[in-house]
Parts: structure tokens; sequence; C-alpha cells
């Protein structure tokens, strides 16, 4: 006996979602629904076993998660399959009028395929969504990219123990459904703002790099004397000397007990490059106590002594936001060695390999690790030696004789033994206060530049998009549940 079916209106009390278990509020004239009231959703197929991909362009493109990108197809480094596999496989396809959807490792990109590669085969690890009735493809594709989607999918994996999307889950998903002319309406407009924003990113691309530019500009004339020029034209008087650098630097290594190395003139045929004949080149280690962190790992604890690393220092700042705590005993054996103390600067030494820190204020104490430690003798101003630590003129040799392979790393002694331009006191301070003035500007432009949030600015068009606040709505157009009920109409048939 054959399985009675439910009338129309026992389907639609089933399509629609009550108004208690609405994320938000829609216009009147839309509907709460789920994606399996008007859509299949369906897996693809992996590869049959002993099997492999081909880069040999086939009529069968093979379409994995790393292609499904940008809510597109990424066509740079496409796989294909014989015809002998495809026949085995074929039923798992994707076609031009379907939606795709990411099921494991990067889980829920979506997206649709481009005309030509109508019927390519699809992983397993993406679905598509297909038979898509009575609703827009790009208003579907559109908002299962917003955060109404996204909260769904990731509270659905969560409550697995294995990291994929399964298949019911997709078709339970809760979506808000409009007429259709306002989804044609909404995901024209939704595409031309989205539009926008790339080119915004683009802009806003294009402007760090000129800032970054400009600013490399800027600090390479300061220290090559350029930007004063003028100034040791009036105050000629003023000159830096071997002997006064070896004194400063005999005077602070008495104050620790120690043996200071005398200082040594660089000769004239290792200049990195031409200085004002007042200046002079010395070792850093002539200039600067350099010392580095722990290059251990010591145990993490839920609170404690912060312990900073190279991916905390950013910016010219240390960021505390994702830090990691140690022990009291670990942070005190730390700082035998290496305390750091307002005025010291630090340095990246694995990893982006620089970024230095100016230490103007310690409000907490932590401790370092895989960073060093330049702290400046008398013979230097700390602001300056900051400002060269950050110029291409320093970065670029060092980073140039870094080792490592996939990770780089520089060791201390490449640190020590570096080479840097000491002008006499008197202009050192005269160039940091040329450097604040032309390079302050800059870095509060950049500033704002840097925290638009891009991300948030296309979320929160998707967020109007899809309650209908893009003054796209029109409320005497025929309400959604005749949409449903058409969708559905098929299973009374």
């Amino acid at each position: 006996m054959s399985k009675k079916k439910n009338t129309i209106d026992e389907l639609l009390e089933e399509a629609i979602i009550p108004e208690d278990e609405h994320p938000y509020e829609v216009p009147m004239n839309w509907v709460w629904t789920y994606v399996k009231s008007i859509s299949e959703v369906k897996g693809g197929k992996r590869l049959p076993k002993g099997e492999k991909l081909t880069k040999q362009i086939t009529e069968h493109p093979y379409l994995r998660v790393v292609d499904l990108r940008g809510g597109t197809v990424d066509e740079d480094d496409l796989n294909y399959i014989t015809k002998d596999v495809y026949e085995k496989i074929s039923r798992y396809t994707i076609g031009y009028e379907d939606v795709y959807i990411t099921i494991a490792g990067t889980i829920g990109r979506v997206g649709t395929i481009p005309y030509h590669l109508n019927g390519a085969n699809l992983t397993e690890n993406a679905a598509k969504i297909t038979n898509i009735k009575t609703t827009n493809k790009n208003y579907l594709s559109q908002v299962l990219e917003s955060n109404v989607i996204t909260q769904q999918i990731s509270a659905a994996v969560r409550a697995t123990s294995q990291p994929k999307l399964a298949l019911h889950r997709i078709k339970d998903l809760a979506i808000p459904l409009p007429p259709l002319n306002e989804q044609k309406r909404i995901a024209e407009k939704v595409e031309r703002l989205l539009n926008k924003v790339e080119e915004a990113k683009q802009l806003i691309e294009e402007a760090k790099e000129t800032f970054e530019h400009r600013r490399l500009a800027i600090l390479d004339k300061a220290f090559r004397g350029e930007l004063t020029a003028n100034w040791r034209k009036k105050h000629n008087q003023y000159h830096i000397s071997i002997n006064y650098i070896n004194e400063t630097k005999k005077e602070y290594y008495e104050s620790l007990e120690k043996k200071a190395n005398s200082v040594e003139e660089v000769d004239q045929s290792n200049y990195p490059f031409n200085i004002p004949t007042e200046w002079k080149w010395v070792k850093a280690i002539d200039v600067c106590d350099v010392r580095d962190g722990t290059h251990d790992s010591p145990k993490y604890m839920k609170n404690g002594y912060p312990l900073i690393t190279s991916k905390n220092l950013k910016f010219g700042e240390i960021d505390f936001s994702n830090v990691k705590y140690i022990s009291e005993t670990d942070h005190n054996n730390i700082n035998k060695r290496s305390k750091v103390n307002e005025g010291d600067i630090l340095f990246a030494m694995i990893g982006t390999i620089g970024n230095p820190v100016l230490i103007r204020e310690i409000k907490e104490e932590f401790s370092i690790k895989n960073v060093a430690l330049f702290k400046s003798l008398k013979s230097v101003n700390e602001e300056f030696l900051a400002y060269y630590l950050e110029s291409i003129n320093y970065l670029e040799p060092i980073k140039k004789n870094a080792k490592g392979s996939t990770q780089k790393f520089v060791g201390l002694n490449k640190l020590r033994e570096s080479l840097i331009p000491i002008p006499p006191l008197e202009e050192q301070l005269v160039i940091v206060k040329e450097l604040k003035k032309l390079l302050n500007y800059e870095k509060q432009s950049f500033k704002k530049i840097r925290d638009i949030n891009i991300g948030e600015l296309r979320e929160s068009i998707l967020l109007k998009a899809f309650r209908g606040e893009l003054g796209t709505n029109d409320p005497t157009e025929e309400n959604a549940i005749e949409l449903l009920k058409e969708s559905l109409q098929e299973q009374v048939k």
C-alpha cells in the first residue's frame, strides 16, 4: 500500500518556520523557511580507490575544496579525471544552476560555478544545492554567506565529533525568503555593493603600499644625513668620535662589573652606504647592550606573566591580545638574562624579522622569547636607534643574511655585529624631531586606513540585505508564501 501524500497545507506548515523561532524579524511579505523546502542537497564523490587526478586537460574537471573560493571557482590549478573515472562517478557532478557549499576542511564556502564548468565532478568534501525552485540562485548563494547562516553552520559543526557539515544539517538551515522579484533586486544590489567593497579593499592595499614606500624613503634620507644637511652647515662644531663611543661603552660595562672590548672604527670599504664625515659607522654592540630572550619553551599557565614572542610585535607596539602566560619562576629566570626596561627596544628574531618596538612605559612585567633586546648606551638616543632598526637600510641586510628555509631566523651575534651609523648626539635629536614631524602625520593616516575592517563592511551589507533594509523591498508584492506553495506543489502531485 503506497504511503499517503501530505496535502499542500500540511507541507506548508512543515516548511514555514514558526515566528517564535525566527532568527530575526523580516518584512511582512517575506517568510522564514528551510533550504530543503526550496531545493535538494546532494553530496560530491571521492575518486574510486586507486584512481588519481591528472593535470592533463580532459572533458571532465574535478572540483576540490581548494578550487572553490571567492563565490566561484579558482581555475589556476584545476585537476581533471579521465573518461573511465568519470563513468564511475558520473552522477556526482555540479551544474551551472546549482550552488556549492564546502562541508569539510574549510567549511562553509559557498558560490556558483561558471557556465563552461557545467557538469564538472564535485569532491566529496563539498555538496551542491540543486533543483532550486522559486528561488534566485544568486540570492541563495549570497544568503548562505551571511552571518545568520554561518552561525547555524558553526553550531552544527560543534554538535558533532567530526569536523564535517552533514548534508541533513544543510537541509535544515533556516533562510529568509522574499518574493522572487525582491530576491533578484537584492542579489543585484548586493553584487554591486560587494564589488565596491572589493574596489575599496584594493585601494586600501595600494594606500598601505604607498605609505610604506614613503615611510622607507623618509627613513633612508634621515640615515644618509640628507634630512639634516642644512642643520650641519649651521652647526659644524658637532661631531662624534670613536673615543667618546669607547668611553661610554667602558662606563656602561664597568657599572655591570664587566670588561668591555675596545671600539674599533669600521673600515671605509665595509660601509653599507655613505654618511656625513661628522658621523661614524660602528657595530651595534659598541653602542648597545644587545641581548635576547629565552629560546626554550616554558610551561604555559592559565594566568601569570606574559611571554612576548615575535608575533606579538606589531606596528611599533606590543599586542597583548593573544599572549601566553608563564610562571613567576620562569619569568624570573628569563629576566636574569633579558630583563626589559623602559627605553629598551624589542626586535623580532624569527618569522617576520624586525618590527622593532621602543618600550616607552611598562604597565606590567613580561618576559621575551625569540626576541632581541637592544639597550642603548649614552652614545645613541633610543628613539634614533628605534627608527634606524625599522629602516630598510638596516633590515634589508639583516633579512638577507637570516638563516632557515621555512621560517627565517637571525642570530644574536649577527645583530651584535650589525653596523649602525652614529651622528653626534645633538644631530640625533634633530633627526628624531624631523622624523616625528614627517612620520606622525603619515602614521595617523595609515592607522585610519589600517583600522578599516573590510570583513565587517561586507557583513554589514549582507546583514541589511537579508533583513530587507536595502530599500529594495516592495510590500505590495505577493507574499513569499505563494513561492513556497509553488515549490512544494510537486510533492502533492
